[in-house]
């Protein structure tokens, strides 16, 4: 096994903005994600799931 670089999302993808509002101080709600990317609640919870087994 060599070194791997860590992840990182390409710019401009639902992804990095999703993670973009939630590095805001106030954070963000499930409702104000989905609104943004255009996903259905249960696959912003979807996404969340992904992003703990990282």
């Amino acid at each position: 096994m060599g070194f791997t670089r860590p992840r990182r999302p390409r710019d401009g993808t639902r992804q990095q903005q999703v993670l973009a509002m939630l590095r805001r101080q106030e954070g963000a709600a499930v409702a104000q994600i989905a609104e943004v990317t255009g996903w259905q609640a249960h696959t912003v919870r979807g996404f969340f799931t992904g992003l703990q087994k990282r």
